[in-house]
């Protein structure tokens, strides 16, 4: 519809003679339909660019979907590992929790049978004292016993030590034992095999002296 209105408008003002009209006229609708042309390969060109740029939005569309999808997977692979170490944790916590009550449990047993101890000997220490007896006296006396008890412990660690010492002697007395029996064993079995070779050598003299007569065998 442009195209006419164009068209129509410029013979109208042209008002030239019928054959230069229609050359003119000619010459106007070719010009417009190379126009024409030109627009609509353009218009083609840019369908046909748009589509190849539709392609590499689709394209970049799957790659980038696909590495969000892989960046998922891997944060919910890190997810479940955290969880997971987040549970071994909390459950050491709680054993480690436990074992914590347990032991302050025991020591609060303990405490309250210190306590319970505590109060018996304040009541056995008044008892005494309503007998009449001297508790400094007691205390004196047990302070004597655990110094000698003491005084025993220490003579008895020295003893100890000076018996350990003595075993370690012995042990090599033994062994010094052991070799001079093992040395002696040797001289021994020399001393046998140089009987034996000074008897031969008798042997041999005395058959040299006496070759009619042997060893065993004296002249009369």
């Amino acid at each position: 519809m442009f195209l006419t209105q164009i068209s129509g408008t410029v013979l109208q003002s042209l008002r030239l003679s019928d054959t230069v009209g229609i050359i003119m006229e000619a010459a106007i609708i070719a010009g417009l339909f190379n126009i024409g042309g030109i627009l609509l390969t353009y218009l083609l060109t840019k369908k046909d660019t748009l589509k190849k740029l539709d392609k590499k939005m689709d394209v970049y569309h799957a790659e980038l979907k696909n590495s969000v999808n892989v960046k998922n997977n891997t944060l919910s692979a890190e997810h479940a590992g955290l969880s997971k170490e987040h549970t071994g944790l909390k459950e050491q916590i709680n054993d480690k929790h436990a074992a914590l009550e347990k032991q302050l449990s025991a020591a609060q047993t303990r405490l309250d049978h210190l306590h319970d101890e505590s109060i018996r000997m304040e009541g056995f220490r008044k008892d005494v004292e309503k007998q009449g007896v001297d508790v400094t006296a007691i205390k004196v006396g047990i302070d004597a016993l655990a110094q000698k008890n003491g005084e025993n412990i220490t003579q008895v660690r020295d003893l100890t030590r000076d018996l350990e010492k003595s075993e370690q002697k012995l042990e090599r007395s033994e062994e010094e034992l052991v070799d001079v029996r093992k040395e002696l064993q040797y001289y021994k079995k020399e001393l046998a095999q140089s009987q034996r070779e000074n008897q031969q050598l008798k042997q041999q003299i005395y058959n040299l002296q006496h070759p009619q007569q042997s060893w065993d065998e004296p002249e009369r």
